[in-house]
């Protein structure tokens, strides 16, 4: 199975849920979605383990380095489906946010 259809069947499989993989105390964040993500393609939870979503860019640990291509948000990069997409921290958003790609994007926006 190629990952669009494996990104198709993870969506069909979830549509209309909330997802809680990592913390009760916190739950359905947008990092649960990221990691149940992660897992559905074999790889470990721990390659996208940080305290903040921004982190999994600005703080890669070595699974993350060895499981993903960290690839900067340039004026030319469009997202693939699958692709994780970080967002950095604001002032009203601390901790970031994380994302899965669903294709279908410019070099403006995606899904």
């Amino acid at each position: 199975m190629n990952i669009t259809e494996k990104l198709n069947q993870f969506i069909a499989d979830l549509q209309g849920q909330f997802v809680e993989v990592s913390d009760s105390s916190n739950i359905n964040q947008c990092y649960d979605l990221a990691a149940n993500w992660v897992i559905a393609l074999g790889i470990p939870k721990s390659t996208i383990s940080h305290l903040y979503a921004y982190e999994v860019y600005t703080k890669p640990n070595t699974n993350t380095k060895d499981y993903f291509d960290l690839i900067s948000n340039t004026p030319d990069f469009i997202p693939q489906d699958g692709d994780l997409a970080v967002f950095d921290k604001t002032a009203g958003n601390i901790a970031g946010h994380i994302g899965i790609a669903l294709g279908g994007g410019t070099t403006k926006s995606f899904k």
